[in-house]
């Protein structure tokens, strides 16, 4: 299907360290294509992008992150 195709690129791309894959996964894991919701892979992969510089993955992991968390307001 589609959301398994779209994972296993996503999940080649972050293996080899790039921001766009880890975002991709994040989105794949935060939205259940592929392998079904997973909010906390997908907390984990949107912390990799927000370290590699994607802005994006930034808001998206400040989104996630209860509203006590302080690093909520960080990202």
């Amino acid at each position: 299907t589609e959301g398994e195709e779209k994972l296993k690129f996503a999940e080649l791309a972050a293996a080899r360290g790039e921001r766009d894959g880890c975002f991709a996964l994040g989105c794949c894991f935060r939205h259940g294509e592929g392998y079904g919701k997973d909010l906390d892979k997908a907390k984990e992969n949107f912390l990799r992008a927000s370290d590699l510089g994607h802005v994006s993955a930034m808001i998206w992991l400040g989104d996630l992150l209860d509203e006590s968390d302080p690093q909520r307001w960080r990202w």
